[in-house]
C-alpha cells in the first residue's frame, strides 16, 4: 500500500489493481465481488446486481464522472447508512471542486476527496481510505473505505464504487 495523502486525521492510501494486504480486513467479499466481475477488464456498473451487494446495502457510494470535468461526479448513490454517518444524501446531486472545504471531513466531501477520485479513476488503482473517531460516532469508532474503479465500455474508468465500514 502506497500513501497518498495524510489530511488531519484521514489517511488516504492506494495499491494496485493485483494487491491487496491485511490492512483491508473486513472488505474481502466486495473485493472479491468487484474481481469476479473484471473479466477481463475493470467491471462495469451494469455487471453488477442489486443481490450482489446485499452484505453492503446501506454502505455503498457510487460516483459517475462528468465528461470533461476531472473533479466532477455525479453521485448515482449514497448508502442509507452512509446518510446517518454524514447527516445528509447525496444522491443525486453533483460534486465540483467550487465551494469544497480544504480539510477532509466524514461530514462533508473535501476537494481532497474529489482528488483522490480521480486519482483513483486515472491511475486505474485501489483506493482505501481511513479515519478515526469523530464526535457522535462513539470513541471507540473508526470509518474505513475502499475506492474501487468501474469502466462502462472496458477502456476508460468512469465510475468509482466506494464501500465503507463503521469499525467498533
Amino acid at each position: 500500500m502506497t500513501e497518498w495523502l495524510i489530511d488531519g486525521d484521514w489517511r488516504y492510501e492506494y495499491f494496485p489493481l493485483d494487491g491487496l494486504d491485511n490492512c483491508l480486513a473486513g472488505f474481502e467479499s466486495i473485493i472479491e465481488l468487484w474481481r469476479s466481475k473484471a473479466t477481463p477488464n475493470l467491471p462495469s456498473w451494469t455487471d453488477f446486481d442489486l443481490l450482489d451487494f446485499k452484505e453492503w446495502w446501506g454502505w455503498l457510494v457510487v460516483y459517475d464522472c462528468v465528461d470533461g470535468q476531472p473533479l466532477e461526479f455525479d453521485v448515482r448513490l449514497w448508502g442509507t447508512n452512509v446518510v446517518d454517518i454524514t447527516g445528509h444524501d447525496r444522491t443525486g446531486k453533483r460534486l465540483t471542486g467550487e465551494n469544497r472545504p480544504d480539510k477532509s471531513d466524514p461530514t462533508n466531501v473535501s476537494i481532497n476527496n474529489l482528488k483522490f477520485s480521480r486519482f483513483i479513476l486515472d491511475e486505474s488503482v485501489i483506493g482505501y481510505t481511513s479515519e478515526p473517531y469523530r464526535a457522535g460516532w462513539g470513541a471507540s469508532k473508526r470509518y474505513r473505505e475502499i475506492l474501487l474503479p468501474l469502466s462502462s465500455d472496458g477502456i476508460n474508468n468512469d465510475k468509482l464504487l466506494f464501500a465503507g465500514k463503521l469499525d467498533e
